[in-house]
């Protein structure tokens, strides 16, 4: 309910005072005022829906994200099928020394590598294999048990 003055007459929220709608029929803007709720409600419940989908892409991930312990320069066996973030990580990572077979769960070893700064970063394997990282770039890197290979 809205009142105009201390003596007016009390008004129904239909015939409130809107300075925008002035001259316009009671019907008219009770109309306004719900296409504005209904607009209103959509536009609430497409955000929200847009915040549940990022959360869904984001728990889609499907390989596990692990860290090299401070320090450290090599990439244990026990990484392969994960993804791994390189930060503040030394200019040279070593791969394991003897090329894995397989992983844990027996699939072929292979490891993710994002280089998230500052500085770029190489890996370095057995038989001459030496990749590159900049800043912000990704590699999947695959081992057939005798060498490492470079996938896209």
């Amino acid at each position: 309910m809205w009142r105009l003055a201390k003596h007016d007459r009390v008004l129904p929220a239909s015939q409130a005072p809107n300075p925008f709608l002035s001259g316009v029929e009671p019907s008219r803007r009770l109309a306004t005022y719900q296409a504005k709720i209904i607009i209103e409600v959509i536009m609430k419940s497409m955000l929200i829906a847009l915040a549940l989908l990022a959360g869904q892409m984001n728990a889609m991930q499907s390989k596990p994200i692990v860290h090299l312990p401070p320090h450290q320069d090599r990439i244990g066996v026990s990484l392969g099928g994960k993804l791994l973030e390189l930060v503040n990580s030394p200019v040279t990572i070593f791969l394991p020394v003897a090329p894995p077979k397989a992983n844990d769960d027996g699939t072929p070893w292979a490891i993710d590598i994002k280089n998230l700064g500052p500085a770029a970063v190489t890996v370095t394997g057995s038989n001459a294999f030496k990749v590159p990282i900049m800043v912000n770039q990704s590699v999947h890197i695959f081992s057939n048990g005798s060498a490492y290979i470079l996938k896209h």
